[in-house]
C-alpha cells in the first residue's frame, strides 16, 4: 500500500518550477490577447459593435449569470476594464501577489468571455480551466516577485488541485479523440488533408505540406494515436520521470507542427504551456546537470536523486468543492460522447450551477472530422455612387476571389472566429448588428461617399477528396440598407 500511495503521489505531483513556467506562458498569452483586443474594443464590446448589450442579455440569459463587463457597454467603461485586466495579467505573469492576482484574473477572464460568446474559441475554455485550478496551486512559489527576497527551494507538491489539473489535461485529449470516431481519422487518415484545406488557417508552411499526401496521412496517424496512447507514458511507474519527459516532448512537437502548418494564433502556446506544467522535478535536475550546475532541491549533481513530494493542505470545504468540480468536468465530457445515452443520469439542468464557474469544458476541434464546408466571408459595401468595396479588405480591389494573404484578412483570432461563425444558421440573427457596425464605422471614416447598402456573402468551397475541386457557391447571408 505504501508503494501504491507513493506511485499515485509521484504520478500526480507537480514541480513548482514547472508551475512557474505555466504561469508565465499563460500570462503572456492573456496580455497579448488583451492588447490586441483593444483594437477591436468598439466592435466586440460596446453597443456600437456586433453584439449590443440588450441582445446579449436576451439571447444568453443563462450564461450571463454575472459579468462586470455587462454593467455598461460604453467605450470608456470597457476601456477601464481592459486596462485593469491587463494590469492584473501583468501582476500574474510577474508573480506579484500571485494568489490574489490569479483569482482576479479568473474573475475578469470569465466576465470578458461572458460578454461576447460570438468571438470565443474552444481554447478559451482551456485558459479558464487553467486559471480555475491555478487558484489552488502554488503558482507563485518560484520565479516570482513574491519570492524575490526569499530563497525558497523548489519542490514537488501533491494535492487535489494537482490531481485535478493533470486529469484535466488528460480529459482535453482523451475525450477529443473519442469524438473523432470517423473514417477520416480512423481508416482513411485524411483528416490533416481536410484540415489544411481550410482557408482561414492557411500559413506559408501549409502550402508545402499540402503537396505531399503521404506526409499528411502520416501526420494524421501521428496525431490520432498520440492523443489516444501518448498519455499512457504518464502512468508507467518504472523510470516514470523519463517517460513523462518523453510524453511532454511528443505533445509539444505535436502542437508545434500544428502551429507551423496552420494559423491557430494562441492555441499552440496555450497547449504547450499546459504540457510544460507537467515537467517533473527530475527533468529540472537533468537540465541543471547538463548545464553543469545543481538545483535548489539537491546539491548532488547525480541525474536522478530521490524526489521528496510535499502534500499541499487544502481546507476540507475546498477539497469537497474540487472533487465535485472534477466530477462535473468528467461527466460533462462523457456526456458529449453519447448525449442520448448519458443525458438520463446527467441532465443539462446540472449546468445551471456549474456555469457560475465556467468549467464547462469539452474539446471538439476537428471532431468528428475537420469541416468540409470551407470558405470565407465577403462583406460588400455599396457606396452612394454605386461602387463596391470588401469591408474586410478595403485596400484591395473588390472581388469574390480568394485573397492572397489570409492573415491580413483575419489578423486576429477573435475576428476570424466571429466572421466564420456568421456562416452558421444559429447565428443568423446577429448578422444585422454586424452589418450596422460596419456601415456606421465606414460612413464615419468616409462621409464624402457613404455606404447605402451592405451585403454579406459566404463564398463556399467544399473540400473534396484527392484534391478535387467543386464549383464555388456564393451564398448570400444578409442584404440590408445602411442606416
Amino acid at each position: 500500500m505504501k508503494k501504491f500511495v507513493h506511485y499515485i503521489r509521484s504520478i500526480f505531483a507537480l514541480d513548482t518550477r514547472s508551475l512557474a513556467v505555466l504561469r508565465i506562458v499563460i500570462g503572456l498569452v492573456l496580455i497579448r490577447d488583451l492588447v490586441i483586443g483593444l483594437q477591436f474594443l468598439t466592435a466586440f464590446h460596446t453597443d456600437s459593435g456586433i453584439l449590443p448589450l440588450d441582445i446579449l442579455m436576451t439571447n444568453y440569459p443563462s450564461e450571463n449569470v454575472w459579468s462586470i463587463h455587462a454593467i455598461s457597454n460604453t467605450y470608456t467603461y470597457q476601456l477601464v476594464l481592459f486596462i485593469l485586466h491587463c494590469i492584473i495579467a501583468v501582476a500574474f505573469t510577474l508573480g506579484y501577489k500571485t494568489h490574489i492576482a490569479t483569482i482576479l484574473l479568473w474573475v475578469f477572464t470569465l466576465s470578458l468571455h461572458w460578454h461576447n460568446p460570438l468571438i470565443l474559441n474552444w481554447w478559451d475554455t482551456v485558459v479558464r480551466l487553467i486559471l480555475f485550478w491555478g487558484m489552488f496551486l502554488p503558482l507563485g512559489h518560484q520565479r516570482s516577485l513574491d519570492r524575490r527576497n526569499t530563497k525558497k527551494k523548489a519542490m514537488s507538491v501533491f494535492s487535489l488541485a494537482t490531481v485535478g489539473y493533470i486529469l484535466q489535461v488528460c480529459f482535453v485529449y482523451i475525450f477529443a479523440t473519442i469524438l473523432k470516431d470517423h473514417p477520416r481519422w480512423t481508416q482513411e487518415f485524411s483528416a490533416v488533408y481536410y484540415a489544411l484545406s481550410l482557408d482561414p488557417f492557411v500559413t506559408t508552411l501549409w502550402s508545402r505540406v499540402y503537396q505531399y499526401p503521404t506526409l499528411m496521412e502520416r501526420l494524421t496517424k501521428f496525431s490520432y494515436y498520440l492523443e489516444w496512447f501518448g498519455l499512457v507514458l504518464l502512468l508507467i511507474p518504472r523510470k516514470n520521470h523519463l517517460r513523462r519527459i518523453l510524453c511532454i516532448g511528443l505533445f509539444i512537437s505535436f502542437h508545434l507542427w500544428l502551429g507551423l502548418t496552420m494559423q491557430l494564433y494562441s492555441f499552440p502556446y496555450i497547449m504547450i504551456g499546459l504540457r510544460l506544467a507537467l515537467v517533473p522535478a527530475a527533468g529540472w535536475q537533468i537540465l541543471s546537470t547538463l548545464q553543469g550546475g545543481h538545483t535548489d532541491t539537491d546539491k548532488d549533481t547525480t541525474p536522478i536523486p530521490n524526489i521528496i513530494i510535499q502534500t499541499q493542505k487544502l481546507h476540507p470545504l475546498i477539497s469537497v468543492f474540487l472533487i465535485l468540480s472534477l466530477g462535473y468536468i468528467f461527466s460533462r465530457n462523457l456526456r458529449t460522447t453519447d448525449f442520448d445515452r448519458h443525458n438520463d443520469w446527467f441532465s443539462t439542468d446540472i449546468n445551471r450551477f456549474w456555469f457560475l464557474f465556467r468549467i464547462d469544458q469539452y474539446r471538439n476541434m476537428f471532431a468528428p472530422y475537420p469541416f468540409v464546408d470551407d470558405g470565407r466571408v465577403i462583406l460588400e459595401g455599396i457606396h452612394q455612387d454605386g461602387t463596391s468595396i470588401n469591408l474586410l479588405d478595403p485596400d484591395a480591389e473588390y472581388s469574390l476571389a480568394k485573397p492572397a494573404d489570409m492573415k491580413r484578412y483575419y489578423p486576429h483570432e477573435r475576428r476570424r472566429k466571429y466572421y466564420t461563425s456568421m456562416w452558421m444558421k444559429k447565428n443568423s440573427d446577429y448578422r444585422q448588428y454586424g452589418a450596422a457596425y460596419h456601415c456606421n464605422a465606414r460612413n464615419k471614416a468616409h462621409p464624402d461617399n457613404p455606404l447605402t447598402q451592405i451585403k454579406r456573402y459566404y463564398v463556399l468551397e467544399r473540400t473534396l477528396a484527392d484534391f478535387e475541386t467543386e464549383e464555388i457557391d456564393e451564398v448570400l447571408l444578409y442584404d440590408g440598407e445602411c442606416g
